[in-house]
């Protein structure tokens, strides 16, 4: 395909970016609900998707494009609005399972939601800016699940 070819179908570089980004989201949703889909049950399952979330920060193209390119070239709120429609989503709909399942205490999903989400996004954004990023997704991996752990019915 030609530059030109390419062009026809966007407004400019930040349009086309906007597309990569809106795929490369997409993907990573498509990635952590196969994850959670491996699983039996919802807390084993809410684990390995954000496991797997974590695990595409170390990534290379993932890094460039969704963690450090995007907020500069799209701006927070068209970034945050495709999260949104591709992560978020996804964590509330975790978080619900959980709950109606007993896992977790029920609260208002939406702010708990948001939280885990920051967490999520920020921490995969620490892996992807690391010097030994596989080290720091074992760290980050361990520590969210401890935080995820403190969510549970008895606490």
């Amino acid at each position: 395909m030609t530059k030109g070819a390419l062009y026809h179908h966007f407004d400019g570089k930040r349009d086309l970016f906007r597309a990569v980004f809106d795929e490369e989201q997409r993907r990573l949703a498509t990635v952590v609900a196969a994850a959670y889909a491996r699983k039996r049950d919802p807390w084993t399952g809410f684990l390995a998707g954000c496991r797997a979330f974590l695990g595409e920060a170390l990534d290379p193209a993932v890094q460039q494009i969704v963690f450090l390119d995007a907020r500069g070239v799209l701006g927070w709120e068209v970034m945050h609005q495709i999260e949104t429609v591709h992560g978020l989503t996804l964590i509330k709909d975790g978080l619900s399972r959980l709950m109606a399942a007993g896992t977790i205490r029920r609260r208002p999903v939406d702010p708990l939601a948001h939280l885990l989400f920051g967490a999520l996004t920020e921490a995969a954004l620490f892996v992807a800016r690391s010097s030994d990023r596989e080290a720091a997704r074992r760290q980050v991996v361990r520590e969210f699940e401890g935080l995820l752990k403190t969510l549970g019915s008895g606490a």
